[in-house]
């Protein structure tokens, strides 16, 4: 699962996802939670971003305040008709600077975040419908599976213009989905401050003392 992440850009955004256009106003944000409206990268012959809300809703949904969701599981892209017609048309990719887990305790949740070495900015492997987004989880990998047995699917960089290619045969795209090294993987718990989506702060990713 993946239920809150962090958004930081620095000055080679545009740069560093080869980006076409420009959006005003794109901002930090060290708690993005559901429900927000973030930039998401798509490929319409040129590859741009958009703002989107974050809880995807699905065609067939007759009420979209009840059907937003947040994450699909891999295992389900080609099963689920309400995913089938996005993994193959519609995906995306949502670039983050870490996320959020949190860890299950006797008493209480303590939440860690989850960020790549030597990486600012990275993608997590998404699906879209009109102006909705979904993140894609898959098994956790070892240094995220002490903490929680889901994460999202981080894109490797030489990999993302192929999952944004929409003339790619999407059985190919499987292998894309899975998780990653944990080795560049870097995790540490922080405050329970987090747990409120009002608060958005640096201060929300300094490591726990």
């Amino acid at each position: 699962m993946c239920g809150r992440y962090v958004f930081n850009p620095d000055e080679d955004f545009y740069e560093r996802f080869q980006i076409e256009n420009r959006i005003e106003n794109i901002v930090p944000n060290f708690n993005v939670s559901p429900g927000q409206t973030m930039p998401v990268i798509a490929n319409f012959d040129r590859r741009k971003v958009f703002m989107m809300t974050w809880g995807y809703v699905p065609n067939w949904a007759k009420n979209e305040n009840k059907i937003k969701l947040i994450n699909t599981r891999a295992d389900s892209l080609l099963q689920k008709p309400s995913f089938k017609n996005a993994f193959q048309n519609q995906r995306c990719i949502v670039p983050a600077s870490g996320f959020y887990e949190w860890q299950k305790g006797s008493s209480k949740k303590t939440p860690f975040y989850f960020s790549i070495k030597d990486q600012n900015m990275f993608s997590f492997a998404g699906i879209f419908n009109d102006d909705t987004y979904s993140i894609i989880t898959t098994d956790a990998d070892n240094a995220v599976s002490p903490i929680h047995d889901r994460m999202p699917v981080i894109l490797k960089p030489e990999d993302e213009s192929t999952w944004l290619d929409n003339n790619f045969n999407v059985s190919l795209l499987l292998p894309l989905l899975k998780p990653f090294l944990s080795s560049k993987v870097k995790a540490y718990p922080v405050s329970s401050k987090i747990n409120s989506p009002g608060i958005n702060s640096p201060d929300l990713i300094v490591p726990k003392t």
